[in-house]
């Protein structure tokens, strides 16, 4: 995510470990453990509104690299 003062933040959906749709959630609170953080800087909080940057697949065993197809549908941002 970018936040309004331009701070990157990336934040876990979690493992793909499962085939056909499935739900997943990505929390986006910025004290959560690692890989949610800021990248690049030291922020401490998320200066709202934000806006989606990337979404970033990364899938790597024994230096090979997985396949097969993600498909992205539906998303969404709910405020609690």
């Amino acid at each position: 995510l970018q936040d309004a003062k331009g701070q990157l933040w990336q934040f876990s959906f979690g493992r793909i470990n499962h085939q056909g749709w499935r739900t997943m959630e990505a929390s986006l609170g910025p004290n959560q453990d690692w890989p949610n953080q800021p990248i690049g800087y030291t922020a401490t909080s998320i200066a709202y509104p934000i806006k989606l940057y990337a979404l970033i697949l990364d899938g790597y065993t024994s230096d090979t690299a997985f396949s097969g197809s993600v498909y992205v549908d539906d998303l969404e941002a709910i405020s609690q």
